[in-house]
């Protein structure tokens, strides 16, 4: 084996990125030393424009220049009022291009999704289509799930004459706006050998994040999964995506495609004094105002924070710093690097997969279970001071501790074992008192996962990341009244 040298011509008018892309097979795959000639022109700092996706084009009868005519109720809305949960037309025409439900038996059966290759350069050689039960005798469903009969229509992805690896791609239409609480569920099956994946991306702009990743079970029977999408989403699609697996058996099926809870609904009431209200005059609750959660779409309850210290450890730690109670730490990781098999596919402050989160590290040598300490000092803290987290836990504990002393008693004041696959808050009330640290202990299982991420505290709370306690004794635990 030697280092071979690549030259690769770059033409463009426009600006534009160089994407490294490996496939990794039964082979390892390394480069080294990347350079540009000088005549490439690079900026480092620079971003792509969002792509921007088609929408319809104004009508000259309405009395906005932004809106267009309902197709039969003679109603103007505002474009931006398109494919977003809602029935903002009385003949329900603003939704009819982009369906929240499909079930395969329409007559548009696929409704309004579309195969689309992964690469533009590539050709629609492999692709999802719609079929009935008969088509499968020996290798499929003998029934679809919606209608429960042989004649019912299910969508599938046939690995027949492609090669391993092969993917098909099945792209919803474009979605405007969706809320805070927006879910998916559908119903699968996936035959043959285990080596065949069904992907689901959100794709937003440029940027598509992973939700599920679903490999072949031993029965052959209809399985339901749902997953929370992330909040506030704009201008998005859902990708489907079928990984042919290693026979021709590898088939994938899919049906009852559902999208749930996404409707972001018009302000309908004033708000009260114990709620803040958004720029669009939403009314969300005042305790998640800068808690690096948007409960506003707008995100205007996440703009003046002034006075709230607040970590989203995507550059560093912050003022958190590592403990020497236990030799596993926490770390921070790029949610698509992780090699958990329960890990998150997306960090929570940007929900993104290359966004970074706090996760408790694996050891060299496993153990049943594993426990990692990060502390921050607080100068002082006055009444209603609480720190916000957001964590995620398959099996493990997540613990907080104050202390006066380095070395000193540790007296809790938080602990939840409560499972949670999608990312939750919790609010620790501090007690008030000068001068001391509180401590986060994540308890991780072999095989579990135990993340955190978005720490904030309100404005009751004085943290002084310099803080340096006096040496106490050896420490030791106390749990709280």
């Amino acid at each position: 084996l030697e280092w071979i040298l690549a030259d690769i011509p770059l033409k463009s008018d426009e600006n534009f990125q160089v994407v490294i892309e490996t496939v990794n097979g039964n082979a390892h795959i390394a480069i080294d030393d990347l350079s540009f000639t000088p005549s490439c022109k690079i900026n480092a700092f620079d971003e792509l424009p969002s792509y921007v996706f088609t929408t319809p084009k104004p009508d000259a009868t309405c009395p906005s220049p932004n809106q267009i005519r309902c197709q039969t109720s003679n109603e103007c809305i505002y474009i931006e009022d398109l494919c977003n949960f809602r029935y903002d037309c009385n003949d329900k025409s603003d939704e009819i291009f982009c369906p929240w439900a499909c079930n395969f038996d329409a007559n548009d059966n696929l409704c309004s999704w579309t195969n689309v290759p992964k690469d533009s350069d590539q050709l629609l050689t492999i692709k999802w289509d719609v079929g009935t039960s008969s088509q499968f005798k020996n290798t499929g469903p003998q029934f679809d799930h919606s209608t429960l009969s042989a004649d019912g229509s299910f969508l599938y992805f046939d690995p027949i004459g492609e090669l391993p690896g092969h993917k098909a791609r099945l792209i919803s239409p474009v979605y405007n706006q969706a809320g805070l609480l927006c879910s998916m569920e559908f119903w699968y099956q996936l035959s043959g050998d285990s080596t065949s994946i069904l992907n689901v991306y959100i794709m937003s702009g440029l940027t598509e994040t992973r939700i599920a990743r679903l490999q072949s079970s031993k029965t052959l029977q209809w399985t339901e999964y749902k997953v929370n999408l992330p909040s506030c989403l704009q201008q998005f699609q859902v990708v489907l995506e079928g990984l042919r697996g290693s026979t021709n058996t590898s088939f994938i099926f899919v049906d009852d495609i559902r999208l749930n809870n996404c409707q972001y609904q018009r302000p309908t009431q004033p708000c009260t004094n114990e709620e803040f209200k958004c720029n669009s005059f939403h009314c969300v609750p005042r305790s998640g105002v800068c808690d690096l959660a948007a409960d506003c779409c707008d995100k205007s309850d996440e703009q003046e924070c002034s006075g709230y210290y607040r970590c989203n450890f995507e550059q560093d730690m912050c003022g958190f710093k590592a403990s020497n109670l236990s030799s596993s730490h926490w770390v921070i990781t790029r949610a698509d690097s992780s090699n958990e098999p329960s890990a998150p596919f997306f960090d929570h402050t940007t929900q993104t997969s290359t966004g970074h989160y706090l996760a408790v590290s694996a050891p060299l040598v496993p153990r049943d279970a594993d426990n990692a300490f990060v502390q921050i000092g607080v100068k002082k803290s006055q009444k209603g001071c609480k720190m916000r987290i957001w964590y995620l836990l398959d099996a493990g504990l997540l613990e907080v501790w104050w202390r006066k002393e380095v070395y000193g008693q540790l007296v809790s004041v938080f602990s939840t074992n409560q499972a949670s696959s999608k990312w939750k808050r919790v609010d620790v009330d501090v007690p008030e008192m000068d001068e001391f640290e509180l401590v986060i202990e994540g308890v991780k299982t072999r095989y579990g996962i135990l993340a955190i991420d978005d720490v904030t505290f309100t404005k009751e709370c004085e943290i002084d990341q310099d803080l340096v306690l006096p040496f106490g004794t050896l420490t030791t635990l106390t749990e709280s009244d």
